[in-house]
Formats: structure tokens, C-alpha cells, sequence
């Protein structure tokens, strides 16, 4: 009897200890129905829903930096939302698929249960020429040969300037005005 007790106990506490790390792990929804108590909310959006790779980070007080969203994958839709602490935040922005002159920063006031829009403009700057060299076989007089095939690409370079709006009531993101719709 001791033992079942001590086995059915033991289990106990690892499923109570499980529980925990897994509610300790989870993060706040960054678009939920209502806003969380305690929680603000940044939207990053663009005019076009252009398929972006977000690269947003949370620059600390003493220049250390946080990642606040990281993706390679771009987003569907034009707006990236994060959560924040109310109060005044600073962020660095960049994109991943898209040449860039670098990420650019921004501080923005964060109100409690509210979101503060930044709109995000890509301006073209200028261009930026890629070569891509690539071998493969080819047939020739004495048989097949290694060749190489240059290619090359202009892309544009766009410069982010990056612009915070007053902080409006909250909604769900594809509620809000500047949604754009796929």
C-alpha cells in the first residue's frame, strides 16, 4: 500500500511539475480577441502586403538587444504585431528579403490594453548588381566538359524609414484600418 501511495505521489508531482514548465514556456498571443492586462501592442505595417521577413528586435536601455520577431518566412498580409511592456520602448527594424541599407530604430510610447501603429516605408535608394556563377556539363568536340555560366541580377536597394503613430484602441490586427486584405 505504501508503495502504490509513493508511486501515485511521485507521479503527482512530476505531472505538477510538467504543468508548470509548460505554462512557464508559453508566450502571449499577439493577436488576441481582447487585449491582455499588463500588455501593449506594437503594429508594424507596411502599405503593400508584400510578403516581408521581419526582423524586429527590442533594444534594451543598456544597447543590448531582445528579439521581439525573427523570421525568415515571410508574413501573409502587411502587419507585424508584437506585445510590449506599457511604457517607452525603443525597436530596431529590419527585413530579410529585401536588400537593405540596414535595419533602422525607432522608440515609440507603449500604452497599457493599446496599439501604437509604426508605418514602415521602403524607399528605393539605389541598386545593387548580383552574379551568380554556376558550372555544369556540357558536350564539346572531345566529349563532355565543365563549364561555367555567369548570370547576373540588379535588385533594388531600399532604404526603411520608419514613422510612430498616435496609439488607437485595440482590435485584432485585420481589423485594424491599415490592414490590407489578401
Amino acid at each position: 500500500m505504501t508503495k502504490q501511495f509513493t508511486r501515485a505521489r511521485c507521479c503527482f508531482l512530476l505531472l505538477s511539475a510538467l504543468a508548470l514548465a509548460v505554462a512557464g514556456c508559453s508566450s502571449i498571443e499577439p493577436n488576441p480577441t481582447w487585449a491582455a492586462a499588463n500588455t501593449g501592442y506594437v503594429d508594424f505595417h507596411c502599405d503593400t502586403s508584400s510578403d516581408l521577413s521581419w526582423d524586429v528586435y527590442r533594444v534594451e536601455p543598456n544597447g543590448k538587444t531582445k528579439k521581439a520577431f525573427s523570421q525568415y518566412k515571410p508574413l501573409p498580409g502587411n502587419v507585424l504585431r508584437v506585445t510590449a511592456k506599457p511604457g517607452e520602448q525603443r525597436y530596431r527594424v529590419g527585413i530579410f528579403n529585401r536588400v537593405t541599407e540596414g535595419p533602422e530604430e525607432i522608440g515609440v510610447t507603449v500604452e497599457d490594453g493599446k496599439v501604437t501603429p509604426v508605418k514602415v516605408t521602403l524607399v528605393k535608394s539605389g541598386t545593387v548588381t548580383t552574379q551568380d556563377k554556376s558550372y555544369s556539363f556540357r558536350g564539346s568536340a572531345k566529349g563532355y566538359a565543365r563549364g561555367a555560366k555567369f548570370s547576373s541580377e540588379e535588385n533594388p536597394v531600399l532604404d526603411i524609414t520608419l514613422q510612430s503613430q498616435p496609439s488607437v484602441a485595440y482590435e485584432p490586427k485585420e481589423k485594424m484600418p491599415y490592414s490590407k486584405k489578401e
